[in-house]
């Protein structure tokens, strides 16, 4: 290996600590009117690590992160690496039961949770046997703990406990084929590894500072928008979220950010919306960067005409820490590619067979390097599926170019995407069948120009009517908001295999001729 050999020893908690020694007067990050330096943020991290290990929190053990952006979590994040606990971060758009679910499947011993978030799932905590404690953050709530009353003085030097770079940072969870979400399990290796190499891909200066709004759970977020930061000892502007723009679009001209990672959604959006004159001339942003689902060349093309700045893609997911591979700041930008390998991760195009394609062919594509997970948690099988001898099978397809540029094609699997949060269509099917109406159901996504939309397609018993609302409303008690269909369509039938498996790729083909005009299907109705 290259210059990542030379961060052998290097965790998450260390990052942090060596940032805070070189410059601790330097600020870290921001969020709205408070702000922290690098040695408060590491002195904050340092008196909540204590907080925790009077709550029983150990090296290993699991900590759900359930909150919206905030320093808290920033803080949380690094508490548990000092103390070599494992962070859990829990999409703030769950249900209570798939909140619970995951803490279940986590096992996880304390819950950090939001006021507001804390109010939604007040009451099936108890579903969650492994749970010891809940810390609250925000004040007017009785009953949990108070996450300010459990952060204690922390000593001077304000170190962690050694830490061993081969263990658990993070659980990811992403959505799962059999319809349960899956925990990738990322070490301090892996991130630390991804970060070395993706800011050597677009490097960060001390002087940068990135701007953070999308949702922190997010793996997208975690490495390349809060530790690269940290990692380059640049700084943090954090937002709660993108709505409303305007406080954006404040944050722009008072914080003066100089990175902005965003996803394909903002993007479209920013490409149509109109701002004042004085607005772009004062944008402060040097460097626009996507990830998360691919982006469209005229989107690129439109926005860098626009803006004057340049808008790079990259690519990766959970189980990789998330970058493979992206473009260069310093390389001219190929049309649709999402740019080369990162250092010391090395990626093949392969048939059904496991054979490399040649140049320009497609194939699935497979990744090799330090920044691989361990793992999915508790789930063997799936794991030897996705790892072997080495590779990680990402269910991707793509193609590469002479230069070794990548070209994402499509996605080997089902898998929806929806405003860059993943959604299987089984997950969303198991919950239709648990409708007493619903014989049947197959879910598939719909282009709508800014992502996809989630369509289901719904045979019900023995022809009883049903509403689509119903469905819906159904769906909404039980599934993140991302994750309930858009579109719910009737039919008599669904077409099958003789093994009594649904004809997804016929029923898309058929779908498709009638979205784009043509003759409508039979026996299908828009609920």
């Amino acid at each position: 290996m290259g210059e990542i050999q030379r961060h052998k020893g290097m965790t998450l908690s260390l990052l942090l600590e060596e940032a805070a020694l070189e410059c601790p007067q330097k600020k870290a990050v921001f969020c709205g009117g408070a702000s922290l330096t690098y040695g408060e943020l590491n002195a904050r991290a340092a008196g909540l690590a204590l907080g925790f290990q009077k709550l029983g929190v150990e090296a290993g053990n699991r900590v759900g992160i359930f909150m919206g952006n905030c320093l808290q979590y920033l803080e949380s994040l690094f508490a548990l690496a000092k103390l070599g606990a494992v962070a859990v971060p829990i999409n703030t758009f769950l249900t209570g039961h798939e909140l619970v679910y995951i803490l279940k499947d986590s096992e996880a011993k304390v819950l950090v949770v939001s006021n507001e978030l804390l109010e939604r799932v007040e009451g099936m905590l108890d579903g969650a046997e492994t749970l010891s404690h809940v810390v609250r953050v925000g004040d007017g709530l009785p009953g949990p703990i108070d996450f300010e009353g459990i952060v204690e003085q922390a000593p001077a030097d304000s170190r962690g406990r050694s830490v061993d770079v081969h263990d658990l940072a993070f659980i990811v969870y992403t959505s799962g084929t059999t319809g349960y979400p899956k925990g990738a399990m990322l070490t301090h290796w892996n991130v630390v590894t991804n970060l070395h190499a993706g800011t050597g891909a677009i490097p960060l200066g001390v002087e940068d500072r990135m701007l953070v709004f999308l949702p922190m759970f997010h793996v997208y977020t975690l490495t390349a928008c809060l530790m690269a930061p940290i990692h380059s000892r640049a700084a943090i502007v954090l937002v709660p979220s993108i709505r409303p723009f305007s406080r954006l679009l404040k944050e722009i001209v008072l914080k003066r950010p100089t990175l902005f990672m965003g996803i394909p959604p903002v993007y479209e959006i920013l490409v149509e919306k109109r701002f004042p004159g004085l607005t772009l001339m004062l944008n402060s942003i040097r460097l626009y960067f996507s990830a998360a689902a691919p982006l469209s060349e005229e989107t690129i093309v439109r926005f860098q005409k626009k803006f004057g700045r340049p808008l790079l893609q990259g690519y990766g997911l959970s189980e990789a820490s998330p970058a493979i591979c992206m473009n260069r700041l310093d390389e001219a930008q190929r049309p649709g590619s999402v740019g080369r390998p990162l250092e010391d991760i090395e990626v093949k195009l392969v048939d059904e067979e496991g054979r490399d394609v040649s140049t320009g062919e497609v194939g699935e594509l497979i990744a090799k390097g330090p920044n691989i997970m361990k793992g999915y948690l508790h789930l063997p099988e799936e794991t030897a599926q996705t790892l072997r001898d080495g590779w990680l099978y990402t269910g991707d397809m793509a193609r590469a170019d002479e230069d070794g540029y990548l070209y994402i094609v499509d996605r080997k699997k089902d898998m929806i995407i929806v405003h860059g949060m993943n959604v299987y269509p089984r997950e969303v099917e198991l919950v239709l069948a648990q409708h007493p109406k619903v014989k049947a159901s197959a879910v598939i996504g719909k282009s709508d120009g800014l992502g996809e939309r989630v369509v289901a397609v719904v045979q019900t018993v023995d022809g009883v009517d049903v509403s689509s609302q119903e469905l819906k409303d159904f769906c909404k008690e039980r599934l993140a908001p991302f994750k309930v269909p858009h579109m719910i369509l009737f039919r008599d039938s669904l077409p099958m295999t003789p093994t009594m498996k649904i004809k997804k790729k016929e029923l898309r083909e058929e779908l498709a001729a009638e979205w784009e005009g043509k003759p409508p299907l039979q026996n299908c109705a828009q609920g």
